[in-house]
C-alpha cells in the first residue's frame, strides 16, 4: 500500500505521539498503533488520529469487511469461575470474539484470540465497567497483564462509528488503538487494545 509510510508519518507528527505503527494485509489497512508521549493530551491524540485516518480513507476500507459477531448474551443461574488464562504473546494471533455472559454474580467478559487462546474477566454492570473488563482480558491475552484502560471514547466520525483506548501499558506507558464499531462495543474496544498493543 503505497499511503502507508504518508499514514505512518502524518501519524507520528501528531503533538504527543512517540510513535505510529501501521498494520497492513491484502484488504488495505487493519490496524494503527500509537505510542504516546508521557505527558500527551490523549484526547486530542486521540481526536488527531482519527482525523488522520479519515483523510487518509482508512475509516472506509476497515468499514468494508465486519468483524465476525460477538457471542450472544446468556442469562445462567450461576456460573463457575473462570479459569486462568493462557497468557503469552503471539505475532499473529488477533481478536477472534468476545463473549459477555450474565450470571447472579454480575458479567463475565471472554476475549478470544483467532489461536484459540481465551482470557477472562469479571465485571459489574456498565459501559464503562464492560469497557474496563474487556480492556483488561485483551492486554492480557497479548501477554500484558498489568496493562490498564485508561480512557475510551465512543465517537461518529464521517457516518462510522469509532472507538478509540487509551491504556496504561502498566511499565509507565501510554498507548492508544482504535477500531471501527461493526459487531458492537465489546468487540470494537478489544480490537483497539489489540490494536495499541500491536496485535
Amino acid at each position: 500500500m503505497d499511503n502507508v509510510a504518508d499514514l505512518t508519518e502524518e501519524l507520528t507528527a501528531i503533538a504527543g505521539v512517540e510513535g505510529a505503527d501501521v498494520s497492513v494485509s491484502d484488504a488495505g489497512v487493519t490496524g494503527v498503533k500509537v505510542r504516546l508521549e508521557t505527558d500527551a493530551d490523549a484526547d486530542g491524540v486521540g481526536r488527531a488520529v482519527q482525523e488522520v485516518m479519515v483523510r487518509h480513507g482508512v475509516r472506509a476500507r476497515l468499514g468494508t469487511t465486519p468483524p465476525p459477531p460477538p457471542a450472544p448474551l446468556v442469562a445462567l443461574a450461576d456460573y463457575p469461575p473462570p479459569s486462568e488464562p493462557v497468557v503469552g504473546p503471539t505475532v499473529e494471533a488477533t481478536i477472534a470474539g468476545v463473549a459477555v455472559t450474565e450470571t447472579a454474580k454480575g458479567l463475565e467478559v471472554s476475549v478470544t484470540a483467532t489461536d484459540g487462546r481465551i482470557a477472562s474477566q469479571r465485571c459489574r454492570g456498565g459501559e464503562e465497567a464492560l469497557a474496563e473488563a474487556v480492556a483488561i482480558a485483551a492486554a492480557e491475552l497479548f501477554g500484558n497483564g498489568a496493562a490498564v484502560l485508561v480512557e475510551y471514547r465512543r465517537e461518529a466520525i464521517a457516518e462510522t462509528e469509532v472507538v478509540t483506548v487509551v491504556i496504561d501499558s502498566g511499565s509507565g506507558g501510554r498507548l492508544a488503538g482504535a477500531a471501527v464499531m461493526g459487531a458492537g462495543f465489546p468487540f470494537a474496544v478489544a480490537r483497539a487494545v489489540a490494536a495499541a498493543l500491536g496485535a
